[in-house]
């Protein structure tokens, strides 16, 4: 870990000293591709949540009207 943190300071400082010109095409198509991966992701976990949160009101209640089920109390 060390090792990668020490190579991309490394590689910072080089770039601060010796700015390189930035491919804005692959840079706009890259950050899309991200943001497009981590919105799917927060949908499915925003999904996850809600089942989660509905299973523990069935286990919390005697009688269930969302899942249509008598619990043990």
């Amino acid at each position: 870990m060390l090792v990668a943190v020490g190579g991309i300071g490394r590689e910072a400082v080089l770039r601060l000293l010796d700015p390189q010109l930035v491919v804005s095409n692959t840079m706009h198509w890259v950050a899309a591709v991200g943001l497009a991966i981590n919105a799917g992701a927060a949908c499915l976990l925003h999904a996850g949540r809600r089942e989660a949160s509905t299973s523990a009101a069935c286990r919390t209640t005697s009688a269930c009207n969302r899942c249509n089920a008598i619990h043990p109390s």
